[in-house]
Formats: structure tokens, C-alpha cells, sequence
């Protein structure tokens, strides 16, 4: 028996070896469950049974024993299906790891499996297994809880398992990114995101698991597994942090399209689905309730569906811009200036009592010694210093007392209307020469433009909410948030910490874009570390050549194999419900199974959905929700983040991207893993934008 032969025949018993292992886990596991929980529901019936017998310290006691128990067996659960998960395909790699006179061998998996104090299966989170992601054969070292263990690499391994078969055994000491990522690479998009657990590279594998910096601010070309190095680090951190769990972790989704489209990564990897949200439904959560709040693609979509004006755009660019915030801040400090205490104020508290509020006081206190705290919270110090002064209950007399200083002052408390003045202020108009759109404060809808400057002001009238609930916040997409909005967002989580990813290449918003993503340094301070992710992992070289040329950009490698599919570019002609079809045709020739018609606004992708729905086999319109079909008709601003095997891109003869729109387009056609097909796009040209001025 040859060498070779002899390793693979040890590798399949280890692998018999582990199965069997497993199925007994699974066994026991299901036992003790089906076991605990039998006894649990027979104490809640014991003590719901005992309730007229029990004191109420007793029947809560027995209630968090209860509660405490119901938490055993969802982690048993959880651990259960963890191996379940397992069986088919236990483990992905493995190294030799010498240091010192012990040679260990450490299978990396999913789940980590251990009988008598030996460890079968290395779970992939676990410090030993960084020794796969990082190093090759040779020199390495790795993290322990005791310190840093340093020693050799021997053999590295990278197995594929189906269905408990050892299919195929790579003894190799090159990295993940060559025979094993490449087929991965290989396979059809699908309808959800998968894991990339057994092809982490290592410029990934430093951002997952840094553990050492508060806030990490990453900056990855389209492609490079932003949202995924997000999702691998929340089951990182969720692994290494006893405290931590799934309800104290928060993702800043940019539409429902996208928080589909992860939902079944963390599971996959054995961990709960975190908190999920947008910023216009946070926002919603401290306006008042009856208010319509537009979101942010709805707002985008106004834009790309023309329906707006030229000041308009000027107007909303300002609203967007980071001269906002110094706006709304020198407003404000007037506004308060402005807001004196004239005169002092006579009332009667406790129906018989009267006081008087002196105005030099509370100007004081107003304007210096509380200078540094929301408004409102300086009106309640004052009250109830009032109350201390004048020996009468805060409880009974401080609203009262704080309503008549809020008159007499003339101040408001409501930050539509607040923001209602600061639209009609010099300050405001001064920036524009011409008439600036009227903001209707009756209104229950607010647009998106104008929420972010409406919360700001509410938060610094009336101060901000303190969530201490949630530990992690992950803002994926993060150049299409303001400045303002992550300065929002810090000081309503003051103790969470930051993962935020985006790309300023793939800004969607015509209204802000930045220069660099490593300027939120200045929000988020010295804890944070910057990370570029440079590599290309969706697109084909043919893509991606083609998608740089459109923003001229340089040395930005695909790591995929030539598809040897050309791009196209198609005119339309009198029947593109025909052309359409037959592009679509081509593709599924091809092998491509997952295709998406990406339009530039819902327009289009309305009318091309009513002309291809009769004629075009599994054809969908992805508006709000992913589906299953293989054919996704979808906007532009809606496709960001997502990925399919081939792209349609299409826009009518009139409506096509322009200059000032070429990091949309961008941005559509690095959706494309393999073939991009291009309607009716001539080959940008530099137009200069517009400057737009009126006539006063």
C-alpha cells in the first residue's frame, strides 16, 4: 500500500470514527432533552397546581428556576442541531500543529466535538483553528487564552465531505484561495447567502477575529466579502463572549431585500438571527407614532424615477451634506439666545401657595450651568431646583412649573416644529440663492432628507435614548449614512461597539458620497482600526475589468477563473420582450441558473415584469422580498449587496445611466458573477453636472 493510499484509509477511519461519534451525540442529546423537558413541564404543573399554597417569594423562585431550566434545554437544542448540522460534512480542514515535543492534529468544523478530553472536532471560532485561515506549512502561532503558543505547521489538509463520503483529500501547503475556493467559487448563486467558512481568507479571518480594537471601519471593493466577514464575526464574537447574545447584537440592513438575503447565515453557523433594522425604521421608534417615514429606497427611487426637480437636488445635497449638523448647531445655540426668560413668573402651586420664578436664575442655569445638556433636561433641573428652593413636591409641581418657564420663554419642545424655523432661517436660506421648497409641519409623512435633521434636532431638544441593550451594531452599506446619521447612531448606543462596512465606489445616493471611509475615524476615535478588503471574490476578470473601467479603477484582482463570457452589448429593437428572452436563454445555455434583470428604476422593472411574466419560465418581480424563482426582475438601488450568476442589465434608450450615475452602474453590473449582458448603455462619457441657478 502505497503512502498516499495509506493516509486516505487512516482518514476515512477517523472519519467513520467521528460519525459514529456524532450519531451517538445526537442520540444522547435527544434523550436528555425529550428527559429535561418532561421534567420541567411536570414542575410548572406542580407549581402551577401549588399556587394557593406558595407564598409569592416561593412562586416567583419556582417560576426563574423554570425560566433558568427552559435556557439549559434551548442550549442543548441549539448544540443538538449544531450536530446535525455536522454529520454530513463534519469538518473541512486540518493542520499538524507541533510546539514543544507534542504533535496535535486540529480538525477544523463548524461545531467542535470532544469525548474523554479529546478534542475529534475543532470549532472554526476556536483560537487553535486561526492555524488553518493563516498559515501555510511552517512556522505559526496562535492566540491562547494563556498567551501565545508558537510552533510548527507539519501538514495542512482541506478535505470535501458529502453525505459522510470523504470525496476528495488536498494535502497542501498553499492557502484556501487556489483548488478548494475556486470550486467553490464555481457553484450557482442562490436565492440566500451561504457561509464562507471553509474558504476564509486571511485578510477576512484578521477582521473576524480582532478582538483587540472597539471598532473596526472597513472599506472592501464590491465582491470582497464585506457582509459575510460581518456575519462570521457576529458567530465570532457571539463564541467568545459568554456575555454576549443574539438579542445584544444589531445589523443596519439597507432594505428588507437584504435582510432576506443573510437571514441563513447565522444559522448555518449554529447562532441565532440577530436584530435587524434600517435607520428609517429606528428613527421611526422616536417620532410619533402616526408618522409615515420614508425610507431610504423610497427616497433613492425618487431620483431615479425623475421625480424631482433641479433645486430640489440642491436643497436635498445640503440636507445630506455635513455642513448640516454646523447649520442645525448654530440654529440652535441662536434659538436659545434668543429664548430668554424676560420677566420672572408669579404662580400658584398647591392651590394655596405662591412662588416666584426668578428670571436671573433661571437665565443662569438655562444658558451656563446646564449649557452642555438637552434642552428639555435643563428645563427639568431647573424645575426642580425650583421645588428643592420653594420646599414643595417635584412629583406634583414640576411640570407645572416647567410648562410655565417653556411658555413664558416661548420655546418649543417639538422638533418638527423647531425644524419648521430652522428651514425658514437665515441661516438655512442663506446657503442657496433661490427660494427653498416649503416643509409642511402638519404633515404625517417626512421625508427621508428631511428625518435625519428632524431626529437630530429632537435628540439634542429633548436628549438621546440610552440602549444598553445592544453591545454590537454592524452598519453594512455605510456610504450611503451621513456623517450625522453615525454621529446619531454613536450617541444612541454609547456603549456598543462598531462593525461598519462599505465601499465608496458603490454609493447609490446622488446626494453624498465619500472620499474616504476612514474618515468616521473622527466619529468613532482612537479605539477604531481601518481595513481595506482589496480582492474580488463574485466577479469573473471579464466583469470586473469592465466594471473598473467605469469608475478607472486599477489593481483590483478578481480571484475567480476567466468565465470565457464576453460581455455584451445589445440595442434595443421593436420586441425586447424577444431580446430579453433570448439573452435569457443564452444564459441557462451557459449553466447559469440564477439570473436577474437589474433595471435602473421600478418603472422599468414594472413594465419589463408584465412583458416577460407570459413568455419567461420562473419570472419575478423582487420588490420588497427575495423569491425563489430563478429569473429576478429588480431596481438598481434594490440589487446592492446581492449576487447572481448572470445580469441583464437593462434601461430604456432615454433613461440610461449618466456620468453623475456611474457608480450605480457600477454598482449593477459587479452583481454579475459570471456573464454580464448590457442594453441600450453607450459607453459613459464625462459629462460636467449641471450648475443650477434661478432667476430671483
Amino acid at each position: 500500500m502505497t503512502k498516499l493510499n495509506q493516509t486516505l484509509e487512516e482518514e476515512k477511519q477517523y472519519l467513520h470514527e467521528v460519525e459514529e461519534l456524532l450519531c451517538k451525540e445526537i442520540e444522547t442529546s435527544e434523550l436528555n432533552i425529550e428527559e429535561k423537558q418532561k421534567r420541567t413541564e411536570e414542575f410548572k404543573k406542580f407549581i402551577w397546581e401549588s399556587r394557593g399554597e406558595l407564598s409569592d417569594y416561593e412562586y416567583n423562585m419556582h417560576f426563574n428556576e423554570v425560566d433558568g431550566d427552559t435556557d439549559i434545554i434551548n442550549d442543548k437544542i441549539k448544540k443538538l442541531l449544531n450536530f446535525k448540522r455536522a454529520i454530513n460534512s463534519p469538518y473541512f480542514g486540518r493542520v499538524d500543529f507541533q510546539f514543544g515535543s507534542r504533535v496535535l492534529p486540529v480538525y477544523v468544523g463548524i461545531t467542535s466535538l470532544k469525548k474523554d478530553r479529546q478534542n475529534y472536532i475543532f470549532d472554526w471560532r476556536a483560537p487553535i483553528s486561526s492555524l488553518f485561515y493563516n498559515y501555510t506549512v511552517g512556522d505559526a502561532e496562535y492566540e491562547a487564552p494563556k498567551g501565545t503558543i508558537k510552533g510548527e505547521i507539519l501538514t495542512r489538509r482541506q478535505y470535501k465531505i458529502e453525505d459522510g463520503v470523504l470525496k476528495r483529500m488536498i494535502e497542501s501547503d498553499i492557502n484556501i484561495d487556489d483548488e478548494v475556493l475556486q470550486e467553490v467559487l464555481a457553484n450557482s448563486s442562490s436565492d440566500k447567502m451561504k457561509n464562507i467558512v471553509t474558504t476564509i481568507q486571511q485578510e477576512q479571518n484578521e477582521i473576524i477575529r480582532n478582538n483587540l480594537d472597539e471598532h473596526l471601519i472597513v472599506q472592501g471593493v464590491a465582491g470582497s466579502g464585506k457582509t459575510s466577514v460581518a456575519l462570521h464575526r457576529i458567530a465570532y464574537l457571539l463564541y467568545q463572549n459568554e456575555d454576549l447574545n443574539s438579542n445584544n447584537i444589531l445589523i443596519f440592513s439597507p432594505n428588507e431585500v437584504f435582510a432576506e438575503y443573510i437571514s441563513e447565515v447565522l444559522p448555518t453557523l449554529g447562532e441565532d438571527n440577530v436584530l435587524n433594522t434600517t435607520f428609517s425604521e429606528l428613527a421611526k421608534e422616536y417620532t410619533r407614532k402616526n408618522n409615515k417615514i420614508q425610507t431610504f429606497t423610497e427616497f433613492i427611487e425618487e431620483y431615479y424615477n425623475n421625480d424631482f426637480d433641479e433645486f430640489s437636488f440642491e436643497i436635498n445635497k445640503f440636507k445630506l451634506s455635513d455642513s448640516f449638523k454646523n447649520a442645525i448647531d448654530q440654529f440652535l445655540e441662536k434659538y436659545v439666545m434668543m429664548h430668554n426668560l424676560n420677566n420672572d413668573i408669579e404662580m400658584v402651586v398647591n392651590r394655596s401657595k405662591t412662588i416666584v420664578i426668578d428670571k436671573d436664575d433661571v437665565n443662569d442655569f438655562f444658558n451656563n450651568r446646564y449649557k452642555r445638556l438637552p434642552i428639555k433636561e435643563r428645563l427639568n433641573l431647573i424645575s426642580e431646583r425650583i421645588c428643592d428652593l420653594e420646599q414643595i413636591s417635584y412629583s406634583k409641581c414640576g411640570a407645572s412649573i416647567r410648562n410655565a418657564i417653556i411658555n413664558e420663554m416661548d420655546i418649543t419642545l417639538d422638533e418638527k416644529k423647531l425644524y419648521f424655523e430652522f428651514l425658514n432661517s437665515e441661516i438655512f436660506t442663506n446657503n442657496f440663492d433661490f427660494d427653498t421648497e416649503p416643509f409642511n409641519v402638519k404633515s404625517s409623512n417626512i421625508k427621508y432628507q428631511d428625518l435625519i435633521g428632524i431626529l437630530y434636532l429632537g435628540f439634542e431638544l429633548n436628549g438621546y435614548p440610552y440602549n444598553s441593550k445592544v453591545k454590537h451594531i454592524v452598519i453594512d452599506e455605510a456610504q450611503d449614512y451621513s456623517e450625522l446619521q453615525f454621529y446619531i447612531i454613536k450617541k444612541m448606543f454609547p456603549k456598543a461597539t462598531f462593525t461598519i462596512l462599505g465601499d465608496i465606489n458603490q454609493t447609490v445616493n446622488p446626494y453624498y458620497k465619500y472620499d474616504d471611509l476612514s474618515t468616521l475615524w473622527d466619529i468613532f476615535g482612537d479605539e477604531s482600526e481601518y481595513y481595506e478588503l482589496s480582492k474580488s471574490y463574485r466577479s469573473s476578470p471579464e466583469v470586473i475589468d469592465y466594471a473598473n473601467a467605469i469608475l478607472g479603477l486599477t489593481d483590483k484582482p478578481s480571484v475567480r477563473h476567466e468565465s470565457n463570457l464576453p460581455i455584451q452589448n445589445i440595442t434595443e429593437d421593436n420586441n425586447v420582450a424577444l431580446q430579453l428572452s433570448q439573452s435569457i436563454d443564452s444564459m441557462r445555455n451557459n449553466g447559469l441558473k440564477r439570473i436577474a434583470i437589474v433595471t435602473k428604476n421600478n418603472t422599468e422593472a414594472l413594465e419589463i415584469m408584465e412583458q416577460l411574466e407570459n413568455i419567461v419560465d420562473g419570472v419575478s418581480l423582487a420588490t420588497e422580498n427575495m423569491s425563489n424563482d430563478n429569473v429576478i426582475i429588480v431596481p438598481s438601488y434594490i440589487a446592492k449587496g446581492l449576487e447572481f450568476d448572470g445580469v441583464i442589465l437593462y434601461t430604456k434608450p432615454d433613461n440610461c445611466y449618466s456620468e453623475m450615475e456611474k457608480n450605480l452602474y457600477y454598482v449593477v453590473c459587479t452583481r454579475a458573477q459570471h456573464q454580464l449582458i448590457i442594453y441600450n448603455q453607450p459607453q459613459l462619457t464625462l459629462d460636467k453636472p449641471k450648475t443650477l441657478k434661478k432667476e430671483k
